[in-house]
């Protein structure tokens, strides 16, 4: 039998709303003919406008298909794999491999055996020729924040009433300068104000967006005075992405980490697409973030399976306060362990441990952008549209969900443990776990 996977993992390969949605109405596994399974592949044919035939490589989670849809998966592989995900019977082993679906497992086998020969015989990193490289974009980027250090200026002088009204042209133009100046990361923070200035509470969600940009512009320019860890957290938060090699150096930690819950977004200006893993790690109460990109249609990368203890190797992003992690290139799958599954055991009883936890937090790493909240015992309340999220003391604080009246619908009054992203304003809702039942918002 290939590996198994939960049908939640399935859903997270989806390249888009729409692809996942239409993969549902094919992942009946009745409509699939001719389905098997050979190590860790699967396979099958469906019937659309033709006759398509799809395959799934389970351990690296590669789909492949007939049709001529640019996405990976298309929606007849995410049918397929949905199905499997439901039905794994219906693939029974077989020692006879279609042409097709041989084809492609060849090709994967060269492309793997490629990748190797290539990393085997690559030259050695020019390390001077890098530092130069580096150097003259860390000139650019000194620019654009520069240029940033001046719009907040301007925009604090000219008031957050007035920005409201010229919206539009405000925010392209230095959009487009601190993009020319090799800081695109910065953009993702500007969207985040310039969304925040027509919230109902905009006044207040407008200014922590200002604070922020003016704090990270400040520590840029004094970025040398800094502790090198925090150097390289800003460096990332600006767009300074680690080189493959400085990736694989990074040191490896094994240990056991509960998956607890996972997001999906739209890059700014539709280039692509994100995705974060929130991980738990209950004996040191850390939390991991996995944060993957996907561009072009591209599927993300290995999906986790929420509600689940396991066992993995990480690799942590250097940074004041390490959270950013990566999966080490040798997990798979195939050699995913899983050690325990239910309920992870709740990092906070209320509001107040979680608060002084991230307040602690701060004061290591004053640009932590998020903070991962797994607390006990909370309910809900819906008041004037804004559900309210109410710990066992009383304390409430707004909640963001996708569904609201899904949520409400599904706890009703009973208490329930919460597994939430905290930004510093409200939660944004992950997954719920009540008598036993687990939710994902």
């Amino acid at each position: 039998m290939p590996i198994s996977i939960t049908l939640e993992q399935a859903e997270q390969v989806a390249p888009d709303a729409n692809s996942l949605k239409a993969a549902k109405k094919l992942s009946n596994v009745a409509q699939w003919n001719n389905a098997g399974a050979q190590n860790d592949w699967i396979w099958g044919e469906i019937k659309g406008s033709a006759i398509y035939q799809s395959a799934i490589n389970l351990a690296q989670m590669k789909c492949e298909c007939s049709c001529p849809s640019f996405k990976r998966p298309c929606k007849h592989a995410l049918g397929l794999l949905i199905g499997y995900a439901g039905t794994p019977n219906h693939f029974q082993s077989t020692d006879q491999v279609p042409d097709r679906v041989q084809k492609w497992i060849d090709k994967q086998q060269k492309s793997t055996e490629k990748k190797q020969a290539t990393a085997e015989n690559s030259k050695p990193v020019d390390l001077e020729a890098r530092q130069k490289r580096l150097v003259a974009r860390e000139q650019k980027v000194d620019q654009g924040i520069e240029a940033l250090h001046l719009w907040l200026q301007d925009l604090v002088r000219m008031g957050l009433a007035e920005a409201r009204q010229q919206n539009y042209q405000l925010f392209e133009q230095i959009n487009a300068r601190l993009v020319d100046a090799q800081a695109a990361g910065v953009v993702g923070w500007l969207d985040q104000l310039q969304t925040a200035l027509y919230v109902p509470d905009w006044q207040q969600r407008s200014l922590f967006w200002v604070g922020r940009l003016a704090l990270l512009a400040s520590l840029w320019q004094r970025r040398r005075q800094l502790p090198e860890p925090m150097q390289a957290e800003l460096k990332q938060l600006v767009g300074f992405n680690l080189a493959p090699d400085q990736l694989a150096a990074l040191p490896i930690e094994s240990a056991t980490y509960w998956a607890v819950g996972s997001s999906e977004g739209e890059l700014s200006q539709g280039k692509g697409r994100y995705r974060r893993q929130w991980l738990w790690q209950a004996d040191r109460q850390q939390a991991a973030l996995l944060l993957d990109f996907a561009f072009m249609g591209a599927a993300f990368s290995l999906p986790l399976a929420v509600g689940h203890a396991l066992q993995l190797d990480l690799q942590w992003y250097p940074a004041a306060l390490p959270v950013r992690a990566r999966l080490a290139d040798s997990v798979q799958l195939s050699n995913l362990k899983s050690v325990a599954h239910g309920q992870p055991p709740a990092a906070w009883s209320d509001f107040s441990q979680a608060l002084a936890a991230y307040a602690q937090q701060l004061s290591i790493s004053p640009l932590l952008v998020s903070h991962l909240w797994l607390v006990d015992s909370v309910s809900l309340d819906l008041q004037a549209e804004q559900l309210w999220l109410v710990d066992q003391l009383g304390q409430r604080l707004p909640l963001v969900v996708t569904d609201q009246w899904l949520l409400l619908a599904a706890v009703g009054e009973q208490a329930f443990c919460l597994a939430a992203e905290w930004d510093g304003q409200q939660l944004h809702g992950l997954t719920v776990w009540q008598q036993e039942q687990m939710r994902c918002l």
